[in-house]
């Protein structure tokens, strides 16, 4: 029988003084919709009235919501509605007490569910296993609330209206002093939105920006377009073609912590302690983590576009999988193997090392977003390879690299530098 808190109540070895409102009402929790002396999902300890040691006081500590005599209605809008949505029928009998649960999770946000999952699966499983005992606690695992949860997010996500607010990223001074945090940029075309997303992508990095170094590669007569970058000149007769891992490799040689991070300007953290999670997976066994499981991709207004899981943390590569654009490894280890690939020369080099040192990388849990610049299908993804076989692209004679360390043509074929200048030209980052 569910009792009224009155006046003091014990918890533990202490009192807890309960306040008029609570004294008069049976309450419910807006976070585990339990109410007092039920036990908690999140915590095998009894709570108010319960027994045993140590004591869980959920009016206080429910790592999930805020006790409340107040019942919280669903908005239809959210994580919580879609699992509402998701969830088969005959889980949701009269007194689950699930639209609760889900008006809070609606009221946390997206951003709040995707930080919290294990905490929201550890609930599914064990609100199952409560008022199902002996018929289907098995049949609802991880595995399968996972599943209900990473589907809830996604379609949430697809009717958010709210542009992305992006997080600050945060880490102890002594952290930040192990690592080179390394981005390069290039713009044979003279995009704007490349320009642009660097300055909207640099104040998201908070303090790690003191680790910042930047390369750029100018054409001809061109001006930097990065404020304090590290120049490096070239021409687009001579140059005009993928640059990213010789840049990273030019930083790589001068870097002298023992991390080297490198992370494309494009790309902002969810979590803002994505470095002290990463460095806390680097191993001798892994010496390369992926900084993240999941990308969304966003519009123009940074609403949300699709998502596309990391190709580390499925354990496997796929084609619909991002395998590259934040990285972290052990610096001494990088130098070791070469350093990034650079024949990839209209781009895919993320794909090649992860093709070389799969068994040897790992992956954070975590959600980047992806800005935008320009449509995701002028990328030519599935064609840009066939430029280089039209034309019988052989990178030890075609390409060389210079005493800067960026790539250039070494042999006499301007059909192919043609169609390399034009690969970048249709890529319309613009939009």
């Amino acid at each position: 029988m569910i009792q009224k808190p009155r006046g003091v109540t014990k918890i533990g070895t202490r009192d807890l003084v309960l306040e008029p409102w609570q004294q008069d009402r049976i309450h419910t929790c807006s976070g585990c919709s339990l109410r007092v002396g039920d036990r908690c999902g999140f915590d095998n300890r009894r709570s108010l009235s319960g027994s045993g040691s140590p004591v869980l006081n959920p009016l206080e500590f429910c790592p999930v919501g805020k006790w409340s005599g107040d019942q919280l209605v669903t908005n239809g809008s959210g994580v919580g509605a879609e699992l509402l949505e998701i969830i088969p029928h005959w889980l949701k009998p009269e007194g689950c007490n699930c639209e609760p649960y889900a008006a809070m999770l609606d009221k946390k946000g997206i951003e709040w569910c995707e930080q919290h999952r294990e905490l929201i699966i550890v609930h599914l499983v064990s609100q199952a296993k409560t008022l199902f005992i002996g018929r289907i606690s098995e049949s609802v695992d991880r595995a399968l609330a996972s599943r209900w949860l990473e589907k809830a997010i996604k379609q949430a996500k697809a009717k958010q209206t709210t542009p992305v607010t992006f997080p600050i990223s945060t880490a102890a001074p002594k952290t930040i002093s192990q690592v080179t945090l390394a981005t390069m940029h290039y713009n044979a075309c003279g995009y704007r939105r490349m320009r642009e997303t660097y300055y909207e992508w640099l104040p998201t990095l908070g303090p790690l920006a003191r680790s910042l170094v930047c390369y750029e590669l100018v054409f001809d007569d061109d001006r930097p377009e990065i404020e304090g970058s590290r120049v490096i000149r070239g021409t687009r007769e001579a140059n005009a073609m993928w640059q990213k891992e010789p840049l990273l490799n030019v930083a790589l040689a001068k870097c002298k912590t023992p991390y080297f991070c490198w992370v494309d300007h494009d790309m902002v953290f969810l979590d803002p302690n994505w470095l002290t999670k990463a460095i806390a997976a680097i191993t001798d066994e892994t010496p390369a983590v992926q900084l993240f499981s999941r990308i969304d991709y966003l519009h123009q207004d940074r609403t949300y576009h699709h998502s596309v899981p990391s190709c580390t943390s499925l354990g496997r590569y796929r084609s619909k999988c991002n395998p590259g654009g934040m990285w972290i490894a052990k610096t001494a280890w990088l130098k070791s193997v070469g350093g990034l690939p650079t024949e990839m020369i209209v781009g895919a080099g993320d794909c090649e090392f992860l093709r070389r040192h799969r068994a040897r990388c790992t992956s954070i849990e975590g959600t980047v977003f992806h800005l935008w610049h320009g449509s995701q299908s002028n990328r030519q993804h599935n064609t840009r390879a066939d430029i280089l076989k039209r034309h019988n692209f052989d990178f030890g004679r075609d390409v060389r690299s210079n005493d800067d360390g960026i790539l250039e043509w070494s042999s006499e074929k301007p059909k192919l530098h043609a169609e390399v200048r034009g690969y970048f030209q249709n890529r319309r980052e613009d939009g």
